[in-house]
């Protein structure tokens, strides 16, 4: 059996060896074993080959718009509930949706106005508390209550902020998957 000696520099198996003198049929079986990772002896543990295993993709099959439809209705209605996703017979009206919806966007424009100017909310809250009680007195007669405040609030805050609080509401809604017709 030959020896052959090796240095610092030297890799057997990818490691840095020291300088012993190593029987050249190990060096020769170990760095097959490395590379081969199968054991060549009994008594060396085997390194199992990595086998990526990938799952087939799932066919779907194609869904036609009502289908799809349906299935974002299903999706909507066992999804977390909001108040503008009716739970209860009661709250299926439209006027309930629209009530919520509305307050919903008295709160995004008390935000906004906050914002800019806090006089400018305080003033459209005694808009608001003024014509909750004139609506109580009985004064504002057949006029509900909500086509009063979106009135006296447009005056209010102009086209402009009242515009804007829409498309605030509208995104509000589309982000949380709050649909209101379905």
């Amino acid at each position: 059996m030959t020896n052959i000696e090796t240095n610092p520099t030297t890799k057997l198996d990818g490691k840095l060896q020291s300088t012993t003198k190593v029987p050249l049929a190990l060096a020769a079986e170990t760095s097959l074993a490395a590379a081969t990772a199968v054991p060549l002896s009994p008594s060396m543990p085997a390194n199992p080959p990595r086998i990526a295993s990938v799952a087939p993709l799932k066919k779907r099959a194609l869904r036609l718009p009502h289908q799809r439809l349906k299935m974002k209705r299903h999706m909507l209605k066992h999804q977390g509930s909001s108040g503008l996703q009716p739970k209860h017979r009661s709250y299926t009206s439209v006027g309930h949706l629209e009530r919520v919806k509305f307050s919903l966007f008295l709160k995004i424009l008390m935000h906004h106005l906050s914002m800019k100017d806090e006089d400018f909310v305080e003033q459209a809250r005694t808009v608001v508390l003024d014509c909750i009680k004139s609506q109580r007195e009985g004064k504002l007669q057949d006029t509900p209550l909500m086509s009063a405040l979106k009135g006296r609030l447009f005056g209010l805050v102009g086209k402009n902020d009242w515009e804007i609080c829409q498309r605030y509401l509208e995104r509000y809604l589309t982000y949380h998957n709050i649909v209101t017709e379905l």
